[in-house]
């Protein structure tokens, strides 16, 4: 699903649709004036940022599924239906009246892509397993180059957020654990005192991996993908993948028996521990948990936290396939909490 988009739509309006501006000198006499995008609410309670471009053009900024539907757990990836439904709206709350040739170019895909956000969510196990898999990738997951990041509440003891070239403005991929994200939203509310399918929708998330991949302006315009009517589905599915094929994920964390052979008696039954799950530094002291650490560092394994039982023997990116990606449950169909074009 398309998560978050910046882009330049035709829109005839009277060129002030901005919250203020700032003048910057430049070299010579010359000066720049920029204007800064307004807020426009939705009936969610969310918003999305608009700002004139001359009086042809608006520029839109933000997430369309949280503005048309109210949540942005399952959605839609056809961008020309979600930027019509999105411009259209956005047009009523500002009390415009677009021409019909603006309306056809929306439907048509005739705008301006500077950036867009593709989610997908992979079904796992169970929430503990979404935990396991992030912990995980924590310890063995790579991208070249780009810098790796983590984040985790302070009320959890595991990552919630793993991410790759956070800062890029090329391309960059993120997972994290949904579940824990909507939670968070609450803000210490009962999920009972949601609406029945937004509660629903909590729950049914427990078991989603969320993954999501960032095309910047740069990577668009390489690819040229910068129009709307050449960002198919196909094509955004296309290039999803194909950063996530070119993601590291790390090996399996089990030994070869070759490896587990060269291990001393004790470290065997420590390793054997650490595969039941058990935590070697509250059973071992320091000294012989770094000294086994550090041997077993040179067999690329690492273990520094519990093994995961829910992914043992796989490999992270197992879990990342087309055919394991989860689809929007029925009890979100037919309600106005899912965007369904027609």
């Amino acid at each position: 699903m398309i998560d978050f988009i910046d882009a330049t739509i035709p829109f005839e309006n009277n060129g002030k649709i901005y919250k203020g501006y700032k003048v910057t000198k430049m070299k010579g006499n010359d000066s720049n004036k920029k204007y800064f995008p307004k807020s426009v609410k939705c009936r969610y309670g969310t918003s999305i940022q608009v700002v004139s471009v001359g009086e042809h053009h608006l520029r839109i900024i933000g997430n369309p599924a949280m503005f048309i539907q109210g949540q942005n757990v399952f959605g839609s990836d056809n961008i020309k239906a979600l930027m019509f439904k999105l411009a259209t709206r956005v047009a009523k709350r500002l009390k415009s009246n677009p021409s019909v040739e603006n309306k056809l170019d929306w439907k048509n895909g005739q705008f301006d892509v500077h950036r867009l956000d593709i989610t997908y969510n992979f079904v796992m196990p169970s929430h503990s397993s979404v935990s396991e898999w992030l912990d995980k990738a924590v310890m063995c997951i790579g991208s070249g180059k780009q810098l790796f990041s983590a984040k985790r509440a302070s009320s959890s003891k595991h990552f919630e957020t793993v991410l790759l070239g956070e800062s890029s403005t090329y391309i960059s991929v993120k997972f994290y654990d949904k579940y824990r994200q909507l939670l968070a939203k609450l803000k210490g509310n009962s999920v009972n005192e949601l609406d029945p399918v937004m509660a629903e929708l909590i729950g049914y998330s427990k078991c989603l991996l969320r993954s999501e991949i960032r095309l910047g302006n740069q990577y668009l315009k390489e690819f040229k993908l910068t129009k709307g009517s050449a960002l198919t589905s196909t094509v955004l599915r296309e290039h999803f993948f194909n950063k996530l094929f070119r993601t590291a994920f790390g090996t399996s964390e089990i030994l070869p028996v070759k490896d587990v052979a060269t291990l001393a008696k004790g470290e065997k039954l420590q390793y054997q521990l650490w595969l039941k799950g058990g935590d070697l530094k509250d059973l071992v002291s320091e000294s012989t948990f770094e000294r086994l650490r550090k041997k077993l560092l040179e067999m690329d394994l690492d273990i520094r936290s519990p093994f995961m039982d829910q992914v043992e023997g796989r490999s992270l990116d197992s879990y990342l396939q087309q055919n394991n990606i989860a689809e929007a449950p029925s009890f979100l169909s037919g309600t106005r909490w899912l965007f369904e074009p027609k």
